[in-house]
């Protein structure tokens, strides 16, 4: 499946991959969403975030994926099963400005990612997070909240 979504979304001028799905009501700006990845509803994507960024392998001549996969580098290297986790973003998720969310990563529901935030894993729900590399700052709602929160599955 090339790319599918719920309408009604906006998407700007995102450069989208293959096998991507977008949930009702997000919407994203300028950025670049790679394959594999799933978004769910009621999300709001700033300018020139990149999600689902791949792995680049340190340990060849080059770092270039087209070039490894050409040359047959790429298929039975680990780092490359690791390219092809699926992404996935909860429902009503912010993600700020220029941020940058490494593949395989999952950000659960109502999460919020701070402006130019670098996240490399998984993000629990409600949990806003900021900073290079991404760290908690804190959570949007006490634990019982975010409990009714997540047992209501409101999106």
């Amino acid at each position: 499946m090339p790319f599918y979504f719920e309408p009604p979304v906006s998407i700007g001028t995102a450069n989208i991959g293959a096998n991507v799905r977008i949930g009702r009501n997000s919407f994203l700006n300028e950025g670049v969403i790679r394959e594999h990845t799933t978004i769910g509803r009621y999300c709001s994507i700033g300018r020139k975030v990149t999600i689902a960024a791949p792995h680049h392998p340190l340990q060849y001549v080059t770092s270039h994926l087209g070039l490894l996969a050409a040359s047959g580098q790429g298929a039975p290297n680990p780092d490359h099963a690791e390219n092809e986790r699926e992404t996935l973003i909860g429902n009503d998720v912010w993600i700020g400005d220029n941020a940058f969310i490494r593949r395989g990563v999952r950000i659960g529901d109502g999460a919020v990612i701070g402006a130019s935030a670098v996240v490399t894993r998984d993000v629990a729900p409600y949990a806003i997070m900021a900073g290079v590399p991404a760290r908690l700052l804190r959570y949007r709602f006490d634990t019982q909240t975010i409990e009714r929160l997540l047992a209501a599955a409101w999106y």
